[in-house]
């Protein structure tokens, strides 16, 4: 496993730049791997990018919101490759090419050299016993000469996404085992471009409510309902790394009673408010003078 940086080994200070963390598979056939990017010296990780990446199955997602910055930069990944990777033949490349692990962008802020290290990493073949494969990491250092023009965002050095995540089907269960049997959602998607930044969920009895933005809250997955007698209406918001959202939804399982259907309510009340309004002015007709 190695980092690739898109500007070379000299950088300027203030001008973002990406770098890929690459895995050669030398021939072999792996089906998962973790580790941690850990960088030091002058310069920040401001944007994460998991799109495109060989890992098609996360199990700790990278991205922008697990950086930690308090003492350099750090994020963790850990994911699985169904069915395997070998990586893809290339005339230009001796054996089989590297695939993309994860991309990010630094921002390097002074003059000194920035350090780019992989920490507790591990790859495991895909032999259907999960042997460790034997694994080689280079660290990268890089330069910052000069300063630039202060820039905010490099996020514009990803490729440019326009596309929602992938199509998925969230799924509901229970189990006596799993919180303690209460039931849960299961939800995943993925997306090639910018990958996935978070989800969402809103549980509703009113379905119209998925039209408005409230009610809307930040989840992962497995995720505990709040409506344990699964009569709401379950929405699943997916949002990648350019602000592209995927929605899909989950009928209630169980039929709202008579007295629990909001729309039901709002037929009463609009029965009653004219049954009053009806009453009053056949009142007052028989109030007036003829």
């Amino acid at each position: 496993m190695f980092f690739e940086s898109s500007s070379g080994q000299t950088n300027i200070a203030n001008q973002p730049f990406e770098v890929v963390l690459k895995i050669d598979s030398e021939g072999q056939n792996i089906n998962a791997l973790e580790g941690k990017i850990i960088l030091e010296g002058p310069g920040k990780i401001i944007a994460v990018n998991n799109g495109n990446s060989i890992i098609s199955l996360w199990i700790k997602e990278p991205s922008f919101r697990s950086v930690d910055c308090a003492n350099g930069c750090s994020f963790s990944f850990s994911g699985i490759i169904p069915g395997g990777y070998q990586g893809d033949l290339s005339p230009n490349w001796k054996g089989f090419k590297p695939g993309k692990v994860v991309s990010f962008i630094i921002r390097p802020e002074t003059i000194g050299v920035i350090s780019l290290k992989l920490d507790n990493a591990r790859v495991l073949l895909n032999d259907g016993q999960g042997t460790k494969a034997s694994l080689t990491v280079k660290s990268l250092n890089l330069i910052v000469a000069g300063a630039g023009v202060p820039s905010a965002s490099g996020a514009d050095l990803f490729p440019k996404d326009l596309q929602a995540p992938a199509r998925f089907k969230p799924e509901t269960a229970s189990d006596p085992n799993v919180f303690n049997g209460k039931w849960f959602l299961i939800f995943k998607t993925e997306d090639k471009d910018s990958g996935i930044d978070r989800y969402e969920i809103l549980e509703t009895r009113n379905k119209r409510q998925e039209t408005r933005n409230g009610g809307w809250e930040k989840a992962e997955s497995p995720y505990v309902l709040k409506d344990q007698k699964l009569k709401s209406f379950i929405f699943v918001k997916a949002i990648d790394g350019a602000g592209n959202e995927q929605i899909e939804e989950i009928g209630p399982r169980y039929s709202l009673s008579w007295y629990e259907n909001y729309s039901v309510w709002g037929i009463i009340i609009l029965v009653i408010i004219f049954t009053g309004i009806f009453i009053k002015r056949n009142l007052w007709k028989k109030l007036l003078p003829h």
